[in-house]
């Protein structure tokens, strides 16, 4: 599974110290756990954000990080390097032979929400766009799902259906 940043680096998130908003550490250990027993590894995708702005920034739209000066370019740089990265990864494994599973985004992200990658769906994230777009150039086409952390009930069952769904 390649996995947004933050579900394993949760300081990464954005966060606003004048407004007195405390960073999230830490990694969302119920997502994490749920993997380990359904048997999947985890390849941990780049944050965008943190590596564009830093932290702390401010919380920001979709529209906002499209319009700032060379963010596209440092996502579809992003985008390339992960591809690459997981495209070696299965490329040389034997034994175990390793296969993308999934590509699992963050709900609300600006950069790496999920859901609107799928067509007919509101706007996904920027940077997940472009990875979908250059993972299915090099022949990779995952499943997506997305983790809500205003939900994480339902997000971890969506493993479990992945699962059932790879297993068709």
């Amino acid at each position: 599974m390649a996995v947004a940043h933050c579900i394993l680096n949760q300081a990464t998130r954005w966060w606003n110290e004048e407004k007195g908003r405390d960073p999230s550490k830490g990694c969302l250990w119920k997502v994490v756990k749920r993997l380990d027993e359904l048997g999947f590894g985890v390849y941990q995708l780049p944050c965008p954000e943190i590596t564009f702005l830093g932290n702390p920034r401010r919380s920001m739209m979709r529209g906002e990080y499209e319009s700032l000066k060379g963010y596209q370019e440092h996502v579809k740089r992003l985008s390339l390097e992960a591809s690459s990265g997981i495209e070696a990864l299965i490329n040389m494994s034997r034994r175990p032979r390793l296969k993308l599973m999934g590509l699992i985004g963050l709900a609300r992200s600006p950069s790496c929400a999920a859901k609107g990658v799928e067509p007919g769906s509101y706007p996904g994230g920027i940077f997940f766009e472009e990875l979908l777009k250059e993972l299915k150039r090099r022949g990779l086409e995952p499943q997506v799902i997305e983790i809500d952390i205003k939900d994480l009930e339902a997000s971890i069952s969506m493993l479990d259906e992945l699962v059932i769904r790879s297993s068709l």
